[in-house]
């Protein structure tokens, strides 16, 4: 017998145990259901929408700064992107590309499916073409996912680059307006860490 136990006492300490071992078990299980409803076919395209659209897109804040501050705009995006950061971008591609490890094919078409209407809906307005970017950040950084979709070099050739070059005299005022355009600007960046 332990000093100072009865066995009543470590019978009692051994079924707490357990019980908490059993709890955890039954969390786990709840937690796993939880993934494989968010990974069901009828909810993806949802999700991956939501995560793109609302945690990855920049704001209008965003371009603003990037407006008025670029280099400091810059050194957020570093502090937000580091390892420790818990802001909600990197979160949320974190998410993203947790499901996409996880939910395979499904995940990766739901992002090109969006990013294909998106890109269908041409530059309507500012909104649509920051929606764009983001989901053209998730591709890139889920790449290893969607490279069996998505040959990069024919969608670079085909769209991105046509893109990219054809905003370029905006952006660097050779059009007569003599300003930067944010959205021009925006692309430049892509196109700087594309080429």
């Amino acid at each position: 017998m332990l000093e100072g136990k009865t066995p009543n006492s470590a019978l009692l300490a051994q079924l707490q145990q357990q019980q908490q071992e059993n709890a955890g078990r039954a969390r786990g299980k709840v937690a796993a259901e939880a993934l494989q409803q968010l990974l069901s076919k009828d909810q993806v395209p949802a999700v991956v929408e939501a995560l793109v659209l609302k945690y990855v897109a920049l704001t209008q804040d965003e371009l603003e700064e990037w407006s008025s501050d670029p280099e400091g705009y810059i050194r957020s995006i570093e502090v937000e992107s580091g390892p420790d950061a818990d802001t909600p971008r990197p979160v949320g591609v974190g998410l993203l590309l947790c499901m996409l490890e996880r939910g395979g094919d499904e995940v990766a078409q739901a992002l090109i499916n969006l990013t294909a209407r998106l890109q269908a809906a041409g530059e309507a307005n500012s909104e649509v073409v920051l929606m764009r970017e983001a989901c053209y950040r998730c591709i890139g950084e889920g790449y290893s996912h969607v490279a069996s979709i998505v040959p990069f070099s024919t969608w670079y050739q085909t769209e991105l680059s046509q893109l990219l070059r054809s905003r370029l005299p905006a952006f660097l005022g050779q059009e007569g307006a003599g300003n930067v355009d944010i959205i021009a600007a925006v692309l430049q960046v892509c196109s700087v860490t594309l080429d």
